[in-house]
């Protein structure tokens, strides 16, 4: 009995980064994550095992290894926090089920997100050429897609999760709670010169 134990433990402490990432995308699913949430989480469980290999063991993983991944991301701030933060809420879960003592990444910093809106509208022959060079690709789900989001005005995960049952007689109407704010509604009236 104390060697199938110590057997058993054994192998818990050796999952693989590819099992531990998928059972890690279970875990959201189960617990009625967004699907954004969940999509934002399987890139980070993409990018992790191509760095460090998909059969690489979880309790292998160094701060100091997580240290110099980091060094290699060429991604702006805001976009490092919030991979920072899926890094760390991994490692937890990895921790949370006993494959590693400790969280290699507890000591993982977040970076300074500078404040601000740091986007800018396309000008219209910025846009023309991204929809010329759409429209000579012949791919009109991408037109549509382009469209739909210069004259919505939606957020990119909201035209992503467009549902045409938003638009009534021609209005679109749709509501967004985002993280840690109140919810927000948009109308926007279409019509066809």
């Amino acid at each position: 009995m104390e060697l199938k134990r110590l057997r058993m433990e054994k192998e818990l402490k050796t999952v693989p980064l590819e099992v531990a990432v998928e059972k890690f995308l279970q875990d959201l699913k189960v617990n009625d994550r967004a699907e954004g949430t969940v999509t934002r989480q399987a890139l980070f469980g993409k990018k992790i095992i191509e760095h460090f290999g998909a059969q690489t063991p979880v309790l292998d993983i160094t701060p100091t290894d997580l240290h110099d991944w980091r060094q290699t991301w060429t991604f702006g701030d805001s976009t490092a926090a919030v991979f920072v933060s899926s890094v760390k809420q991994f490692f937890k879960f990895c921790e949370a089920q006993n494959w590693l003592p400790a969280s290699p990444a507890k000591h993982l910093k977040r970076p300074e997100v500078e404040q601000g809106s740091r986007t800018v509208p396309f000008t219209d022959a910025e846009y023309a050429a991204i929809l010329g060079q759409v429209q000579k690709d012949g791919n009109t789900k991408l037109e549509t897609f382009l469209e739909l989001l210069r004259w919505s005005g939606m957020a990119l995960v909201d035209a992503t999760l467009f549902d045409t049952k938003s638009v009534v007689n021609g209005t679109l109407d749709y509501k967004r709670r985002p993280a840690n704010a109140q919810s927000w509604s948009f109308r926007v009236v279409w019509s066809r010169c």
